[in-house]
């Protein structure tokens, strides 16, 4: 029986990336990558918009996974760091950093990023492993 998804594909694209690139993760062991908003709480002029308050993490931009072959790819399919960058909203200051499975549960755990839903994460991967050719070999992009 074919993966049912709970949300449609677009929402693993644009609000719930960094559960996908968690499934991709589990499924196929790519490294993950966070594009983290270094500049969003920061003025022109380099001042802390809220001073006196303490300075909160930097906000996700978009997450995805890199293949063995140098190639990146979301839930859409194969991205480049430039377009996972961009096509995610406005970005101050682009960070994409590499981020291990044991760093998400604990972002997810200090309530930073959503995790995943009860059952998502074992759909998503079935999911994934039913759309090789996209995932996996980079041959096709999803239809949004």
């Amino acid at each position: 029986m074919a993966a049912q998804l709970k949300y449609d594909i677009s929402e693993y694209i644009h609000g719930r990336c960094q559960i996908f690139a968690f499934a991709l993760n589990a499924a196929l062991k790519y490294p993950m990558t966070f594009i983290w908003d270094s500049g969003y709480f920061w003025d022109d002029d380099g001042d802390y918009f809220d001073e006196g308050k303490p300075l909160p993490p930097d906000p996700l931009v978009h997450a995805y996974c890199t293949r063995p072959n140098g190639t990146c790819v979301d839930a859409s399919g194969t991205v480049t760091p430039f377009e996972a960058e961009t096509e995610h909203g406005d970005c101050v200051e682009a960070d994409h950093r590499e981020i291990s499975a044991a760093d998400v549960k604990d972002l997810i755990k200090q309530k930073h990023i959503e995790g995943p839903e009860p059952g998502e994460l074992n759909t998503l991967v079935q999911f994934i492993n039913e759309n090789l050719d996209v995932y996996r070999d980079g041959t096709r992009k999803m239809k949004l």
